[in-house]
Parts: C-alpha cells; sequence; structure tokens
C-alpha cells in the first residue's frame, strides 16, 4: 500500500469516527441543552453549532488527551451563551454547584443517564463521576440515587 492510500485510508477511518461520534451522542446533547436553554429548537441549533465546529478541527481533536472532554468542554459553553437569564432547574444548579457537578446531575438525575453514561460523554471516568454526585448531594444537601 502506498503511504498516500495509507493516509487515505487513515483519513477516511477517523472521519467515521467523527460521524459515529455525532449519532452516538447528538440526542443526549440535545437533551442535555434543552434542559439549559429550555427551547428544543434552539437547542438543536446550539448542537449543531459545537459539532459543525468540531467538524472543522476533528482531527487535531483526536489528538488531544481526552477528545470526549474537550467536546463536553465546548457544548457547556456554548449552551451557557445561549442559556436566557430565566431561573429553570439546570440554570439554578450551574448557579449553585461547579460547572461538572451540575452537569452530571443533570445527565444523570435530570434526563436518567447511568453514571457511566453521562461520564463518559462527560469524558471523565466513572469514580470521578460518582465523587462529582457525592459532593453535589453535599453542595446541595439533598440525596441522590445513584
Amino acid at each position: 500500500m502506498s503511504q498516500r492510500r495509507g493516509h487515505d485510508v487513515r483519513t477516511a477511518i477517523s472521519w467515521l469516527g467523527y460521524h459515529a461520534l455525532c449519532e452516538a451522542n447528538r440526542p443526549a446533547y440535545i437533551q442535555y441543552a434543552e434542559r439549559r436553554i429550555t427551547d428544543r429548537a434552539e437547542a438543536g441549533r446550539c448542537v449543531d453549532a459545537v459539532l459543525s465546529a468540531l467538524k472543522d478541527r476533528w482531527i487535531t481533536v483526536l489528538g488531544s488527551q481526552c477528545p470526549a472532554a474537550g467536546i463536553w468542554t465546548d457544548l457547556r459553553i456554548e449552551t451557557e451563551r445561549r442559556t436566557p437569564r430565566a431561573g429553570s432547574r439546570a440554570g439554578r444548579l450551574h448557579a449553585i454547584l461547579r460547572p461538572a457537578q451540575a452537569d452530571i446531575v443533570i445527565l444523570h438525575h435530570d434526563l436518567g443517564l447511568p453514571v457511566e453514561r453521562a461520564a463518559h460523554l462527560m469524558g471523565m471516568t466513572n469514580p470521578i463521576a460518582h465523587a462529582l454526585l457525592r459532593g453535589a448531594q453535599r453542595d446541595l444537601g439533598t440525596q441522590f440515587e445513584e
């Protein structure tokens, strides 16, 4: 196989990865964005903007230490930018908790995702996700079921 052909194959595989990530994660990204933004159409536009920007730098993102964490940070920033100032539950959580704590609570408790799936979306390990949930319980003075 020529060097050029090998490059083409690696490029095609990396783009398959991009499309697989979008297909696998877009529904959860939209659910999260909708909780933050409270408007389904705007949540869809938000996620589309994040994924479009991701596409432009996909190869670079793949070379990062934890692509999922970087993508999640981009999504959090974009939803924050688009979030109305009205006091939704997600907005209140973000006002009280650290960003990662608020996000894990939204994903796990509000959206009903298993901790493992939420951790994967956010680009963190399961033990860190569980620790964030315990910290959120302590900070909110409430008990969550894990």
